[in-house]
């Protein structure tokens, strides 16, 4: 029995619904976002309009552009110290998204070694290097980082450190249950007995294997350590004045959060636009890498 044909204002439906699920992959404006900050980040020092640091208290105080008593010469207006908070938003930028890239760099790297050391090795080797990594995760990581930012003394190289400290643990349990699923596979089991050292396994094997989702949690762990930062930050703990970062210029504003709201508003917008298009453009890694939840 022949099908009845389809509408056309089913078929115009069906190519609707195919477009938009098209479109939505792209990520269009998380990585525009993402390209400006990292502009920002690159170029920063040759398009602030005024130093970060550079203050007067003649402008003290004054709103952004668009508001009454705002000024173009300020286009976010200035804080406490007549400091202009475009020229520190823009340098900001810098110091949360290169202490970000620093961590996630250094703690990837650390945890992937970790995790294929310990999927790959097994036995008490595994036993050894998972206990640790279950108690570091035990601790409540912004609980970790306060108690390792109040030890160490607070500079930007101390921050990178703690927030290593309490990355790497995820790489390595995620690593390590990829590998422990990989190395059952029969091409390592050739490799094996074709006499490849487990050096050479790990890294012409295996390593490529957990490598997709390395990249993904890579993403999320940006914006995870962006926040990290930014907490240390306000809480006084992280990068210390008068170096601009996000996380201390909100906190500067926090006494004047009633009545000038934008000197944490405008900060505090920037790491939310940061964080929500890095976890954007992460799910859109993992729907083109995995291909169970790819749209074809």
């Amino acid at each position: 029995m022949k099908q009845p044909p389809l509408s056309g204002k089913k078929v115009f439906g069906r190519g609707r619904e195919t477009l938009w699920r098209r479109l939505h992959l792209i990520p269009g404006i998380p990585v525009f976002i993402l390209a400006v900050i990292a502009f920002a980040t690159i170029f920063g020092s040759y398009i602030t309009p005024y130093g970060p640091n550079v203050g007067n208290l003649y402008n003290q105080f004054i709103p952004p552009c668009w508001m009454e008593g705002g000024s173009t010469e300020h286009l976010l207006g200035t804080d406490y110290f007549g400091r202009d908070m475009l020229s520190r938003l823009i340098v900001g930028a810098r110091i949360s998204l290169s202490v970000s890239l620093i961590t996630v760099s250094i703690a990837g790297t650390l945890g992937t070694l970790l995790g294929l050391i310990s999927g790959y090795a097994g036995g008490k080797t595994d036993t050894v290097i998972m206990r640790v990594v279950d108690s570091w995760l035990a601790f409540p990581i912004i609980l970790l980082a306060i108690l390792f930012a109040v030890v160490f003394r607070a500079s930007y190289s101390s921050v990178i450190i703690i927030l290593v400290l309490c990355v790497w643990p995820r790489y390595t349990r995620l690593v390590r249950g990829e590998a422990l699923a990989i190395k059952e596979q029969d091409y390592v089991a050739l490799a094996r007995v074709a006499g490849a050292s487990p050096f050479r396994i790990m890294l012409k094997h295996i390593f490529p294997n957990v490598l997709p989702t390395v990249l993904v949690l890579v993403t999320f762990q940006i914006a995870e350590v962006i926040m990290l930062e930014s907490l240390l930050s306000f809480l006084g703990v992280g990068i210390p004045p008068p170096t601009a970062s996000w996380g201390s210029m909100t906190a500067d504003g926090r006494d004047y959060i009633a009545t000038l709201w934008w000197l944490s508003a405008i900060p505090g917008l920037a790491i939310f636009l940061t964080v929500l298009s890095t976890n954007l453009l992460g799910d859109w890694i993992r729907d083109r890498l995995d291909p169970k939840l790819r749209v074809v």
